[in-house]
């Protein structure tokens, strides 16, 4: 599933309608609505961090849910390495 950016009032806002899928869903982490996220304009390890708490805290840490992280900037270029450490461990 893609959504907007991390830090942006759309991407807030597509993080808060997904928060209340999961509670609407029990948070069954059996019936994810969605197995990956689809996230532009990457450009920082805080981007990745500040999702994947968000993950942890609404569908659990063991939740299988891939991250495609879009690269679109020279500054997420330069901070590849990081914004790849960041990365959640599958």
């Amino acid at each position: 599933m893609r959504i907007n950016a991390i830090g942006t009032e759309e991407g807030d806002k597509d993080l808060e309608m997904l928060s209340k899928l999961a509670t609407k869903n029990n948070k069954n982490k059996n019936s994810l609505p969605f197995q990956g996220l689809v996230v532009p304009k990457t450009d920082s390890g805080a981007h990745v961090a500040r999702l994947s708490s968000w993950i942890d805290d609404v569908y659990g840490e063991e939740a299988p849910i891939a991250l495609l992280l879009a690269i679109e900037s020279a500054k997420a270029l330069v901070d590849l390495r990081e914004i790849c450490e960041t990365s959640r461990s599958s």
